[in-house]
């Protein structure tokens, strides 16, 4: 057995232990934050991903906090609980283990020429299911990318809508720390809009829409400006964006007129292979990290 086989065979028996189980999904992780979540995405080789807690973001004597990895397969993101996760894959092939959930592209081939309104479809699905895209189930979240041209500046304008399940943590296929079992069941797939998927609350699975914001158009300085919350974001990127609850993202209104106060996650390049991720309720440290993650295989 190698070395990375008994380690991760180790960190399952502890992990055990302590009634947790890194293939499921923690409740912790399907649950919105109190306050606003500091966060980076660092990427490696355009293929390995992590997502990490800054415990001191205006210093930098205090580690940051591991979250979740990632490992890009093709058109998918396998999603871990291992730190070690994206080093123990064979490149190019899905992995057979350790991960928990899966963001699958459903929608165009990666790289494929796009014409302005086409859309790129993810659909987000807990790995612990086995069939994590059975028709009968709701995603965990359905994340739309789309562009326009923008009429002033003729600029590829990425948009950003996304279908969030939330609710409470026990109506989802997670790790019940109390009990050391999963929870059942993931609830039935509904025919809802991307940008509208508020449920009822009769509905077994609160649904969240949320989107991005369109930038505007500033003639005074000849661009397209979105304000980012806390200097957080440093380089302009097509990537970079900032998502508020549908019904307040400003889609309708002229020149994209929102309030910032009323963000609640955005997304932005820092270096190369170094992204600011901020998020707050009613978004999930996974939803936000999907969100991420999709961003990276949408092209214009």
């Amino acid at each position: 057995m190698s070395p990375s086989m008994v380690a991760r065979s180790f960190d399952d028996l502890v992990s055990l232990e302590s009634g947790d189980a890194r293939e499921f999904i923690p409740s912790e992780l399907m649950s919105p934050p109190e306050g606003w979540w500091l966060c980076r995405v660092r990427r490696t080789n355009k293929t390995h991903f992590v997502l990490e807690l800054e415990r001191n973001p205006h210093g930098s004597h205090a580690e940051p906090l591991f979250i979740l990895s990632a490992r890009r397969v093709g058109d998918d993101f396998y999603i871990s609980r291992y730190e070690g996760f994206p080093a123990t894959c064979t490149d190019g092939q899905a992995p057979v283990g350790g991960y928990c959930a899966v963001l699958r592209g459903v929608g165009a081939a990666v790289g494929s020429k796009s014409k302005a309104g086409d859309r790129r479809v993810f659909e987000l699905a807990p790995a612990a299911l086995g069939l994590p895209f059975a028709s009968a189930l709701q995603p965990l979240a359905t994340i739309s990318h789309s562009w326009f041209k923008q009429p002033d500046c003729g600029a590829e304008i990425r948009t950003v809508d996304a279908s969030l399940l939330g609710g409470r943590s026990e109506s989802l296929f997670v790790w019940d720390h109390n009990s050391a079992r999963h929870s059942w069941p993931l609830p039935q797939r509904e025919d809802a809009a991307i940008t509208t998927g508020e449920a009822t609350s009769t509905s077994p699975g609160q649904r969240v829409g949320v989107a991005s914001q369109i930038p505007r158009w500033d003639s005074a300085h000849g661009c397209l400006v979105m304000k980012f919350q806390r200097q957080r974001v440093k380089v302009s990127s097509s990537k970079n964006f900032i998502i508020f609850r549908a019904k307040e993202a400003g889609r309708g209104g002229a020149n994209g007129n929102v309030d910032p106060g009323a963000a609640v996650m955005q997304f932005g390049k820092v270096t190369d292979d170094d992204y600011a991720l901020d998020l707050r309720s009613p978004i999930a440290p996974l939803h936000a990290f999907a969100l991420a993650l999709s961003s990276f295989s949408f092209r214009v």
